[in-house]
């Protein structure tokens, strides 16, 4: 079983043809849509669409948004253990999708209150591996990760972490946590961002020696890159040709593709990328970005 930890959202979707100006109304000819999102519930819907059994940790408001992605996690037969807490609204993010860029509005509500107390921890140990995702979205669950990221190892259980962006630019918390992870998924401008370096090249090279054992960096539509630690070997992969809908939830998408061959074959990481690569691929192709999930044979014809 994979553990997915981390962020839940309601996403609201709206594509046009320019991002709006202050006191301008700007028009959306595709209806506007709600949709489940978060990084971690997007990563455990595109696990679970591939076969692996999957069980997810998080929070969202006892509300109407709440049962939408409760709803959501049990028609993708994602197992959850997402606690909903009744003082706290479900988080809701406003996506606003214009030609080659994307603008978010966000309130966080019960994502920033999610922490190690709505995590029955005797239910995660089931794991054989954790990915948390939505990292920045989470801050109530920072200060107990490393203490739970520890127990983890010692029980032998795989880890992987997915930042997503830090909206105050701090980049906090990753110096103690990268050590205990076993695969470390940010994308290009966020490894950038964590190394204060201007290349991926050199993002890799700085992240390999903080202590993640593999290194993989997302670089939108050049693919993906990887680097390990101990042997620094390095791997690559492209997307694979498709007509982009929607970029939204994309890099999730990629996780899911790669934790699911990484953990059943963790030396075969061009195996992983081109699986990461597929599903990544998959998701740009349609709107939102776990609502609308691709078939699995369609992801293993890509991949063959």
């Amino acid at each position: 079983m994979i553990a997915v930890v981390g962020d839940s959202f309601v996403d609201v979707l709206a594509g046009v043809v320019a991002l709006p100006q202050w006191g301008q109304d700007t028009p959306c000819a595709d209806p506007i849509q709600m949709q489940p999102g978060g990084s971690a519930l997007n990563t455990a819907t595109q696990l679970a669409n591939l076969g692996a059994p999957v069980a997810f940790f998080s929070a969202y408001g006892a509300d109407a948004f709440g049962d939408l992605l409760s709803a959501h996690l049990a028609k993708h037969h994602v197992v959850s253990h997402a606690q909903a807490l009744a003082t706290l609204p479900t988080g809701v993010c406003i996506v606003l999708t214009g030609q080659g860029d994307r603008a978010f509005v966000t309130h966080y509500g019960a994502a920033h209150a999610f922490s190690q107390e709505h995590i029955p921890l005797e239910r995660l140990l089931d794991a054989r591996h954790i990915h948390v995702g939505g990292f920045y979205s989470c801050i109530g669950l920072l200060p107990d990760l490393v203490s739970l990221l520890r127990v983890a190892k010692a029980k032998g259980i795989t880890t992987s972490l997915d930042t997503n962006y830090d909206g105050t630019e701090a980049w906090a918390h990753l110096d103690a946590v990268l050590p205990l992870v076993d695969v470390f998924l940010p994308n290009e401008v966020e490894a950038m961002r964590i190394t204060n370096t201007t290349t991926v090249d050199a993002a890799l090279v700085s992240l390999s020696t903080r202590g993640p054992q593999l290194t993989v960096i997302k670089t939108g539509g050049d693919g993906a890159r990887a680097m390990a630690a101990t042997t620094k070997a390095q791997w690559r992969h492209p997307c694979f040709p498709t007509a982009v809908v929607d970029t939204t939830g994309a890099g999730d998408a990629f996780n899911a593709g790669f934790l699911y061959a990484w953990t059943q074959e963790p030396t075969d990481v061009l195996r992983a990328l081109r699986y990461g690569c597929a599903v990544g691929s998959a998701c740009v192709a349609r709107l939102g970005a776990c609502l609308d999930v691709p078939s699995p044979e369609s992801i293993r014809a890509l991949v063959q």
